[in-house]
C-alpha cells in the first residue's frame, strides 16, 4: 500500500508538541505547563501529554523545559501508512520538505541551516508510549526501530549531518557514538524524533538541541531517549 501523509493531531488540526514523563505523573505535568502559561495540555497515552496549538517553544527559539517532563518532541508533523516501510516514506518525504507539511505550519526552526551541519550532528531517537511506563519489553518497539533504520538511512543520503564522520554507525534508536570524533558536536547537536503513537501513526520532530550547564548536557536529551531510570 502506497505511504498516506496527513496531518492529524489528538485534538483537531493543529500542530502541536508532546512531552513524556513517568507514567502518573500526567497531571503533574499538565498542571505544571498550565502554570508556565501552556494551557489546554491533554494526556495522549500513558506517560505522554500533548500540547494542541503550541509548538513546544517559548517566545524566540527556547524550548520548554518542564520539571516533570522526560522528554519534549517539539513542533511534530504527523504522517500516518500501515507498513513500517511507507511510514518512513512518509516520514522522509515530511524531512525533505523540512517539515513544511502544507498545512501552514511552515518549516522547522533553523532548517534552512542543515547543509551546513557537520557530520554526526544529528542522533535519532526511536520512541514508544510504553517506554515511559518504564517496561522492559516496550510495545511496538522493534516496529519503531525499524522505521528509525529506514529514515536514519534515507537522510544519510540526503544530509551529511545525517552522516556519521569516521565510520562510527549509531544505532537507529540513538545518538551518535561518544568516541566519534563528530567536529562541533557540542555546538551542533540536532535531534530527530519518531514517536509512535499507534502502529500505523508516527510523530516526527526534528529541532536543534540547547546547551545545557557545564559538563555538555542539552535539551531536548541527544544522547538517548529519555525514560524511567
Amino acid at each position: 500500500m502506497a505511504a498516506s501523509i496527513c496531518f492529524l493531531s489528538v485534538v483537531g488540526l493543529e500542530c502541536g508538541a508532546y512531552y513524556t514523563c513517568r507514567h502518573t505523573y500526567e497531571p503533574t505535568l499538565i498542571a505544571e505547563l498550565a502554570t508556565a502559561g501552556i494551557g489546554g495540555a491533554v494526556y495522549a497515552h500513558p506517560g505522554v501529554v500533548y500540547t494542541p496549538g503550541h509548538s513546544g517553544r517559548l517566545s524566540g527559539a527556547a524550548l520548554v523545559d518542564p520539571v516533570y517532563a522526560l522528554q519534549v518532541v517539539p513542533d511534530v508533523r504527523i504522517v500516518r501508512s500501515e507498513s513500517t516501510t511507507g511510514i518512513a516514506r512518509a516520514a522522509l518525504a515530511i524531512l525533505a520538505s523540512r517539515g513544511d507539511d502544507g498545512q501552514g505550519g511552515g518549516a522547522w526552526e533553523g532548517s534552512a541551516g542543515w547543509d551546513i551541519v557537520p557530520h554526526g550532528s544529528l542522533a535519532v531517537h526511536a520512541l514508544v508510549p510504553d517506554m515511559c511506563k518504564g517496561s522492559p519489553k516496550p510495545k511496538m518497539s522493534a516496529r519503531v526501530e525499524r522505521v528509525a533504520e529506514l529514515v536514519r538511512d534515507g537522510m544519510r543520503k540526503r544530509h551529511r549531518f545525517a552522516r556519521p564522520c569516521d565510520g562510527h554507525e549509531a544505532p537507529a534508536g540513538g545518538a551518535p557514538s561518544a568516541t566519534s570524533g563528530a567536529p562541533g558536536a557540542a555546538s551542533e547537536r540536532w535531534l530527530l524524533q519518531l514517536l509512535l503513537l499507534e502502529a500505523d501513526t508516527l510523530a516526527i520532530s526534528l529541532c536543534r538541541c540547547r546547551a545545557m550547564g557545564p559538563i555538555g548536557g542539552c535539551w531536548p536529551n541527544w544522547r538517548r531517549p529519555a525514560r524511567p531510570a
